[in-house]
């Protein structure tokens, strides 16, 4: 369901420690959540047209960065205050909806997804000693394997020409964030404690390479007579073009930051 606003929910995960909370020592955790939009961008635009007369268009905006988000981690606290993790969690991005209507002749649907490894080096800070103990968390975020999928769906209606189906994946490059979060644990003895906690990322990411996984058309795979500029293309920082461009050599484009922030649980 979407909304104009950021809502929060709590979660909870367990941690198991190799020593008590309290003292130093070693820790590994597990956690899971769900973050929303945070620094969204204008990815696409709905779009609703009639012959000889007004055209209705729509921007869809959002992040790459919502969706569920799970992972492992592992600590050393230093004392009973200050502590350093590493985790690694996979983000499972939702789903970016555009929709293209022309009269009856035609309607297009393009659905744009994301899914990335991040890697979080962090610090923690504890405060109290009682059975809940709040703390604050500041970190980097190192994106990896990262992927955009886009599944766009053309369907010629007026003169029954039938479905034109692409996706198209963009991967490659590595991104760097920054994150930090406020939570508490509840310790429930000196093996386990359960945690929620507020989080936030701040990252962008562009790709490096462009694949053309799935051209058909009414079912009729169109990939083999299609050619490598037409399936294939390389974002570049800086590039130049002179004369005619090699239709043996994957296409160029310029390099795309897109925003994988969010914020959530």
């Amino acid at each position: 369901m979407k909304k104009t606003i950021i809502i929060f929910s709590v979660v909870l995960a367990t941690i198991v420690n190799f020593q008590s909370v309290h003292a130093q020592g070693t820790y590994l955790g597990a956690g899971g959540g769900y973050g929303t939009g945070l620094a969204s961008q204008t990815m696409t635009f709905n779009e609703t047209g009639f012959i000889n007369t007004d055209h209705f268009y729509e921007t869809v905006k959002g992040t790459y960065g919502k969706g569920i988000n799970f992972g492992i981690y592992a600590g050393h606290a230093f004392n009973p205050n200050l502590s350093a993790e590493l985790g690694i969690y996979y983000l499972a991005g939702g789903k970016t909806k555009r929709h293209y209507l022309k009269e009856s002749s035609a309607t297009e649907d393009l659905v744009l997804s994301a899914k990335m490894i991040r890697i979080i080096p962090s610090i923690r800070m504890t405060a109290g000693d009682g059975k809940i103990k709040p703390y604050m968390k500041i970190g980097m975020v190192i994106g990896t394997g990262g992927k955009i999928t886009i599944n766009d769906t053309w369907t010629d209606i007026g003169c029954n020409c039938g479905n034109t189906e692409t996706t198209w994946e963009y991967s490659k490059g590595i991104s760097l964030g920054a994150t930090g979060s406020l939570g508490a644990n509840y310790t429930i003895n000196e093996k386990i404690s359960l945690f929620g906690e507020m989080n936030f990322i701040a990252q962008s990411w562009a790709p490096k390479k462009g694949i053309l996984k799935i051209a058909t058309r009414d079912g009729v795979d169109q990939l083999p007579g299609k050619d490598t500029n037409q399936k294939e293309i390389d974002f570049l920082k800086s590039y130049t073009l002179s004369g005619t461009p090699d239709v043996s050599e994957p296409a160029k484009q310029i390099k795309n930051y897109s925003s994988f922030s969010s914020i959530g649980i």
